[in-house]
């Protein structure tokens, strides 16, 4: 206990951050849980390494101090912690951005290293200890020598003796490193067998790659020691020929691999700088021509191409035609990489080139001023970022005199108004026809240079009113200076600097006091908060600040409707707060805002229909939680009752005065669909019906287009939404029993689907399917159990008739036949005969689709006749005819075995299999079978977490699934098991499972913990023990580290993941892991996840897709052409200042790449506290939301001027 007690104090010392507190608080807990077991070393420095790898520095610090502290600790170990303190802090200085902080940890590492190396010269990491020594020293002298140059007299001199005494320094440890590697290499038998001996065989591929990086240092140390002496100094050109013939040896030594490459490369840069640039310029061509075959190989041609623009600015004459072309196509590939160092010396050799062009005196004066305004973007981004900024800086301040010409800059705050106010109707100017050339839909290189100019006058009036407020003074009138605040903010917000332009306007907001001030103090408040949005949309912050840049924009918000209550600009920012809550599926605290919106303004009924909006989808929200963690059913009941309420006033508003011919507006057809949503929720489907089909203003009239080739990709009649309408129709069709007028919108639906390339019209039918279970459960889960019946007999009917039919079938139709029926199996759980007649059904439609196929070959593609044996696998399973899923298991296997979904759906019918029948077949589920190529849910977890590692975050659910049925099956064993020992120990393997399952996954949502929470309090009274809640990831990760499953006897499964053996069958050593797909089928635990994501993206997206058809990607802070925030009193066309954001919609689409963002858990803002009832706003009293503050949240976040209802 004692242990346990001074590591939790020792914790509590430590946590300097909310975060690395949290993170030595793991250390706590793991001591404590494990203060009976002794670590072997290899364990122990196994969990140092594996904190690096996270990210906990601190964390493996502080367990490095608790190992050292401990007593009778191996002398090995012992002697070896100064060198793991040494790799922690260099780890940790790669990614810290603080410079003193950076080099206090690489100043730290090298003297642990020292010491490491003068204790222990003889361990076997004494190699590598000196080869880290010698790095620090040589980036030390790299930075001495950037410091160097921008010092002058003696200071410059003293900064290059302590660079050439650096690289002295590492010159001499990287000698006695090469012997040392050299000694450990030759202690290697002369061939390795990388197969029978893999281990030894790596070992000695590591060393050799270590042994390389020693003679590439040394090569170094010469190349960084010449740029301590003067350009044309002896000692200079001596050290670059030294350096240029050791990277010659080295180039010939290892042509055939990337460490030649590298060499030549910079024997290269050693010619270069030597002025031979003919010479280097070949070996760049050289090293450009290479393929690009690997990540290292790209940037090995990167940092080429670098070199190369510099050497082509150099020459005489300087070919700046080339510098132009070639680097401007880097920079169109490789975006991601324009702030790292090579892509910012890129950059900065692109502005050279520019400013070279437009000095050209035989150009016009707007050609010149062209090419000096793109060397200035080029610059002005090199000056903010990394090394060269020095040199970008110089460079603006050249072109800034360049660009202003002869003219005398204004000396007085009335001129300089004047020329900024100029520079800004220039601005608007460029802004029309950029709006123009858009509508007319010009090319799109055309309108990419028309950005980037609007960029550049962005950035010229900026500094042309930043001039304006320098120079003025008492003597100047108050109104004009404070609408030059105003104008910077302006120009301050649509070049990115969304933080300077919100405090700026503010400032002009308060200042502007006078009647005649009122608009520009309203236009000012409102651009500030329109401001800190943009900052908060694209900001890449987490956790606190992320909530503190929330409540700036509340607080901006309020202070606003405080001083401007009754203007519709009040009433643009009530809809904007109410979105960007709703952004956050905040849906209650989003019709807070939205209900505030007085009935005489303009925006009234759109704020109605967003608040019916947000009120069913807070409903949907709660339908898809576990029971324990929802609402009062009450609760929901009102907030679907007002859902329905205020979607129908805000409809009957629009319509009121709406001609019945002309355009629909798409807030009419959006409030309709929603509405129409809510209606078929509560089985009034014909009233649904009428509503979407009912004219005038129709939605589904709307969404009809001539070609669906040439449908457009915005507004109502975008693809995605036309499918979510007619997917509709077709529910409320068959709910109403119209089987006739369903066929038809399947068959609409199919085309709308047909006239998108590559499209799969599968997915929609599944869409439905998906839906109409998810509906079926709500009913049964809510005791309404008359409309449960009527919707599964009204589908029963619909899919009996259109099973029966045998023309016009296709392999969509016979697929959604299938789904459909698997659909209403599941949902029948409890009623036998219906689950094995619905089960049974959805076999025969699959087994149908195969026998049509082998009479009609054009009937299904091999892909398609894959998803079909997919979900005929589980559609046997459902059925309980487990032999004959295994079957074509092992059919597929035998060459799809990195498939995930067929691992998926084996691993699955052997848990059911299991369960069900014989327990042997839970082994299988959860370590798989070697023979056939099975992985079970362990191994597949495991590959899971690995894509997601790798960016692959859209994989999440799946990781869940495997990981929530490796507890089940775990658990499932322990239970068959006759022998109380071996179920002990299944049950503790279970309770670790679970525990370590989550722990790499700090940031779930309540919801997706809630079903293993459940889980690990059964396996805890399994065992006879109190069943507690599940411990949150984060303080359990370290014990999730540590702690290891126990194997029984037998051959049972321990540890829920591959064997050696499978490891060694399903993934070679040289053979990256694969991750495919097949149209996935609705599993029994994924589709809980996907249909409660599909109907509520569709409800709450409505909006979005009626005015953006397609997921719009975040806004990058430096996008030329910013649109302004409407209603300004300048007007300079446009929309809104941000997309307030949306959510995919699409969900059954193949993900795009890009990572959801991580799940959060956040308190709760004041406006959604519990209210008795004589504390509500008459009108809203029904729908205040129960929810209570717990002890110990945090403060509550600022909130709206009038509490939201619920």
């Amino acid at each position: 206990m004692s242990q346990a007690k001074n590591a939790v104090r020792a914790a509590k010392k430590h946590a300097t951050s909310r975060q690395v507190g949290a993170s030595v608080l793991y250390v706590a807990i793991a001591a404590w849980a494990l203060q009976p077991l002794v670590l072997a070393n290899e364990e122990d420095l196994l969990f140092i390494e594996r904190l690096r790898g996270r990210g906990y520095h601190d964390t493996a610090l502080l367990y490095l101090d608790q190992l050292q502290a401990r007593p009778q600790l191996d002398a090995t170990l012992k002697s070896r912690i100064p060198y793991e303190r040494a790799i922690t802090l260099l780890d940790a200085a790669k990614i810290n951005r603080d410079s003193k902080t950076k080099t206090a940890q690489l100043d730290s590492a090298l003297a642990y290293l020292n010491q490491f190396v003068k204790e222990s010269p003889n361990a076997p990491e004494a190699a590598t200890a000196n080869l880290r020594r010698a790095e620090i020293l040589l980036a030390r002298t790299s930075a001495e020598v950037g410091s160097a140059r921008t010092l002058q007299g003696a200071a410059a001199t003293e900064a290059n003796d302590r660079a050439r005494k650096s690289a002295s320094e590492a010159r001499e440890i990287l000698t006695t490193a090469e012997n040392q590697y050299q000694t450990a290499l030759k202690a290697f038998p002369a061939h390795i067998d990388k197969v029978a001996d893999a281990e030894k065989f790596a070992a000695r591929a590591e060393t050799e790659n270590r042994l390389i990086s020693v003679q590439l240092d040394l090569a170094r140390s010469s190349y960084e020691e010449a740029q301590t002496h003067p350009l044309d100094s002896a000692q200079r050109k001596e050290l670059l020929q030294a350096a240029a013939d050791a990277y010659e040896k080295l180039h010939q030594k290892y042509r055939t691999n990337v460490a030649g490459l590298v060499s030549r490369m910079w024997q290269g840069k050693c010619f270069e700088e030597q002025g031979d640039l003919p010479k280097a310029l070949g070996i760049y061509k050289e090293i450009l021509d290479q393929p690009d075959n690997s990540p290292s190989m790209s940037a090995l041609k990167d940092q080429a191409r670098q070199f190369q623009l510099i050497c082509l600015n150099r020459k005489s004459p300087p070919d700046y035609a080339a510098v132009t072309s070639q680097g401007e196509e880097w920079v169109k590939g490789n975006k991601s990489l324009l702030r790292s160092r090579v892509g910012l010396g890129i950059r900065l050799e692109l502005a050279k080139a520019y400013e070279g062009l437009g000095d050209d005196r035989n150009l016009i004066k707007p050609e010149q001023l062209k090419f000096w305004r793109l060397a200035a973007t080029h610059a002005r981004d090199v000056s903010q970022f990394g090394e060269f900024s020095r040199e970008g800086m110089e460079i603006l301040r050249r072109l800034e005199k360049k660009i202003s010409g002869d003219e005398k800059a204004p000396d007085a705050f009335e001129p300089a108004l004047f020329v900024a106010q100029a520079k800004l109707q220039e601005r608007q100017d460029k802004q029309k026809l950029f709006e123009e050339a858009t509508a007319a839909k010009q090319p799109a290189a055309e309108l990419s240079k028309m950005r980037q100019e609007l960029s550049l006058l962005d950035q010229e009036a900026l500094r042309s009113f930043e001039l304006a407020l320098k120079l003025a003074g008492r003597q100047d009138d108050p109104v004009k200076v404070n609408k030059a605040r105003y104008l910077y903010g302006l120009c301050a917000y649509l070049t990115g600097k969304s933080f300077e332009a919100a405090v700026i306007c503010e400032q002009a907001a308060i200042m502007a006091r006078g009647d005649e001030d009122q608009q520009l103090a309203l236009d000012a408040a409102y651009l500030s908060l329109m401001s800190l949005v943009q900052a908060y949309q694209e900001s890449q912050s987490e956790g606190a600040i992320r909530e503190a840049e929330l409540d700036a924009v509340i607080n901006a918000a309020n202070r606003m409707l405080k001083r401007f209550p009754d203007t519709e600009k009040a009433n643009d920012v009530r809809m904007q707060m109410g979105n960007l809550y709703k952004l956050r599926k905040r849906f209650i605290e989003a019709t807070g805002w939205y209900l505030q919106i007085p009935e005489t303004g303009g925006k009234y009924a759109e704020a109605q229909m967003a608040a019916g909006q947000a009120f069913w989808n807070a409903y949907l929200a709660e339908a898809t939680k576990p029971e324990s963690m929802r609402v009062d059913a009450a609760q929901m009941t009102v907030w679907r009752q007002t859902a329905q309420k205020k979607l129908e006033q805000g409809v009957a508003k629009i319509s009121e005065n709406l001609p019945p011919e002309g355009t629909s507006p798409p807030e009419l057809i959006a409030g309709k669909w929603s509405l129409a949503q809510i209606l078929v929720g509560q089985g009034q489907d014909k009233e649904a019906v009428k509503l979407l089909t009912g004219e005038p203003h129709s939605p589904r009239k709307a969404i009809e287009v001539p070609d669906e080739k040439k449908r457009p990709a915005t507004g109502i009649k975008n693809r995605a939404f036309a499918g979510e309408t007619l997917k509709l129709l077709v529910r409320a069709y068959i709910g109403s029993g119209q089987t006739k007028e369903a066929n038809q919108a399947m068959k609409d639906l199919e085309k709308v689907a047909a006239g998108q390339a590559g499209a799969d019209v599968t997915q929609l039918y599944i869409g439905i399917s998906k839906l109409l279970k998810e509906e079926l459960d709500r009913f049964k889960e809510t005791g309404e159990t008359e409309r449960y019946n009527q919707l599964r007999t009204a589908f029963e009917e619909f899919m009996g008739d259109l099973s029966k039919r045998t023309e016009g079938q296709t392999w969509a139709s016979l697929s959604w036949i299938g789904e459909t029926y698997a659909a209403l199996g599941e949902a029948s759980a409890g009623d036998q005969e219906k689950q094995d007649q619905f089960f049974g059904k959805s076999v025969e439609a699959f087994e149908s689709i195969l026998s049509r196929s082998e009479n009609e070959p054009e009937f299904a593609s091999a892909n398609q006749l894959l998803s079909t044996k997919v979900r005929l696998i589980r559609a046997h399973r459902m059925k309980k005819n487990f032999e004959a899923g295994e079957k074509i298991i092992n059919e597929l296997l035998a060459s799809r075995k990195n498939d995930v979904v067929l691992q998926t759906q084996a691993a699955e019918l052997y848990l059911d299999w299991g369960i069900n029948s014989d327990a042997k077949y839970l082994n299988i589920a959860l370590v798989g079978n070697p023979a056939t190529g099975v992985w079970g849910f362990g191994a597949l977890g495991q590959r899971l977490q690995q894509a997601m590692d790798s960016g692959r975050a859209d994989l999440l659910p799946q990781y869940l699934d495997a990981r929530y049925n490796a507890g089940t099956a775990r658990l499932a064993l322990a239970e068959s098991q006759g022998d109380q020992k071996k179920r002990a120990t299944q049950l503790k393997n279970a309770e670790i499972e679970l525990v370590a399952s989550l722990s790499v996954l700090p940031d779930l949502t309540p919801e997706q913990r809630g079903r293993f929470n459940d889980l690990y309090r059964k396996v805890l009274e399994a065992s006879g023990k109190p069943a507690v809640d599940m411990p949150l990831s984060r303080e359990v990760a370290m014990i999730a580290s540590t702690e290891t499953t126990e194997t029984s006897e037998n051959n049972e499964p321990g540890v829920a993941g591959a064997t050696g053996n499978q490891k060694a069958d399903n993934k070679k050593p040289d053979e990256p892991e694969k991750i495919t797909e097949v149209a996935p089928p609705m599993s029994t635990t994924t589709s809980y996840a996907i249909i409660g994501g599909i109907v509520v993206a569709c409800l709450g997206v409505v909006g979005f897709f009626v005015m953006n058809g397609n997921k719009q990607k975040k806004r990058s802070r430096k996008t030329p052409g910013r649109s302004e925030p409407t209603s300004l009193n300048v007007d300079f066309g446009g929309g809104a200042p941000a997309a307030l954001g949306n959510f995919d919609f699409d969900i059954a689409t193949k993900p795009t790449g890009k990572a959801p963002p991580k799940p959060t858990s956040r308190p709760k803002p004041a406006g959604t506290a519990t209210r008795t009832a004589a504390e509500k706003p008459s009108s809203e009293k029904a729908t205040g939301e129960k929810t209570a503050r717990p002890a110990g949240t945090p403060k509550p976040r600022p909130k709206p001027p009038v509490e939201p209802p619920g």
